[in-house]
């Protein structure tokens, strides 16, 4: 029998499940491969990783893989070697799953609107651009999704205590000060600053190729982020032309063809891009639109195997 197998550093996102499900519905095996734990071995040229023989036939669909990149991508190229085929979202060219700073440059030279956007070295510089784009605003994780690592400071006083917090946690290594310094900038480098734009619609819209799906996302009470996966809500959104063509030009300037772009619709119909995700959920979409979205984007999968 045929097998789907996806790879992934996330086994416990419940999307993994959710293909389990719709792979086996369409009468496939199914094979999870977890290499948040990257054990391997090369014995005469043979490379073996434990939980997985490759056989001619087999599908293997990259997702969630948020670490190790370079060598996980080497080896889903040498699994093509052995004759499977391999639907990857253009993971092996891009050799990455988030990476923001390379998104919102490739987004920028596509003139797609988004909020002002910063990426400085030191935490020194991060008043003055704070200054710039005007409080509040956001300070978030260049290499993390889902919502985690996404700040909102309101004052002078929360941009400070932000700073002294990831200051005090690189004193606490007790480095020298050469090392100091070289910690100091690589943690501010972390992060992106952003205005916060105020809004009426925070869009999550879906493309799996020709399909489109759309829902709006509400915070929960007392949260300023929209994520699903923080236990916000959600429901269904009709969306207009112009936000299904943003979407779908945000995707080709990042180079996937399944991919969740994040639209802010201000009280005068402005839009902004806020990200396109490389690995979006679906499970909110599935709740929002009642429609079988992990079928959809499992049978998209199969069919651009290559």
């Amino acid at each position: 029998m045929a097998r789907i197998v996806v790879i992934t550093t996330s086994p416990e996102m419940g999307e993994q499940g959710r293909i389990a499900q719709e792979a086996q519905a369409l009468g496939y095996d199914f094979c999870l491969l977890s290499l948040k734990d990257f054990n391997y071995s090369i014995v005469n040229g043979e490379i073996k990783v434990e939980g997985y023989e490759p056989r001619k036939g087999d599908i293997i669909i990259t997702r969630a893989i948020f670490k190790l990149l370079h060598a996980i991508t080497a080896l889903v190229s040498y699994y093509k070697t052995k004759g499977v085929k391999v639907f990857d979202n253009n993971l092996l060219n891009h050799k990455y799953s988030i990476n923001k700073l390379t998104d919102f440059i490739k987004l920028a030279t596509y003139n797609i609107p988004m909020p002002k956007t910063y990426h400085v070295s030191y935490f020194s510089m991060y008043e003055e651009v704070v200054n710039n784009v005007g409080y509040p605003a956001i300070i978030k994780l260049t290499k993390t999704g889902r919502g985690k690592g996404i700040y909102k400071v309101a004052s002078k006083e929360e941009l400070d205590l932000f700073i002294k917090e990831r200051e005090s946690l690189i004193d606490s290594l007790g480095l020298d000060p050469n090392e100091k310094e070289f910690k100091l900038k690589k943690e501010a480098e972390r992060f992106v600053i952003q205005e916060f734009i105020p809004y009426i619609h925070d869009l999550r819209i879906l493309v799996i190729g020709e399909k489109v799906y759309c829902m709006k996302r509400i915070p929960k009470e007392g949260d300023f982020r929209a994520n699903f996966s923080l236990g916000g809500s959600v429901e269904l959104f009709a969306p207009d032309q112009k936000d299904i063509d943003l979407a779908r030009k945000a995707l080709d300037a990042v180079g996937l063809t399944i991919g969740g772009v994040d639209i802010l619709i201000t009280q005068d119909g402005r839009r902004y891009v806020l990200e396109a995700n490389h690995t979006p959920g679906m499970l909110g979409m599935e709740e929002a639109t009642g429609e079988n979205i992990t079928k959809e984007y499992l049978q998209y999968a199969i069919a651009n195997a290559r």
